[in-house]
């Protein structure tokens, strides 16, 4: 998690592996005052879980992922890449900032049901 519970958090990767095996990455979740921004700008970012993988943005507060540079991000299964909560929630911001990122092949998942950012 980055940004959980109403507090305020940054994620900086700039080179290296990160490997999500249990669960998935949330990007402000737990209030809606959560603030949470991930920067991924270079290395390999995975998240491959079974049953809960993926990278959930602003799922309840307000989430910033900025992908720039070299960064080569991998989900799989189940979220994929989700801006916004799949449940109806209230209170959530969600942004994707792609920087002179090339995507070969993305699945996108907005949110779902009567949820709208605010």
């Amino acid at each position: 998690m980055v940004g959980f519970n109403n507090d305020r958090a940054v994620y900086n990767q700039s080179a290296g592996t990160t490997t999500i095996s249990s669960n998935l990455m949330t990007i402000a979740a737990g209030g809606s005052g959560s603030i949470g921004v991930a920067n991924i700008s270079g290395g390999t970012f995975t998240s491959t879980f079974g049953l809960s993988s993926g990278i959930m943005v602003g799922e309840r507060g307000a989430g910033t992922l900025n992908v720039s540079g070299t960064a080569a991000i991998t989900v799989t299964t189940n979220a994929g890449l989700t801006i916004g909560p799949v449940a109806s929630q209230t209170g959530w911001n969600g942004t994707l900032n792609l920087n002179g990122v090339r995507s070969q092949r993305a699945a996108w998942r907005e949110a779902s049901g009567p949820a709208r950012p605010g």
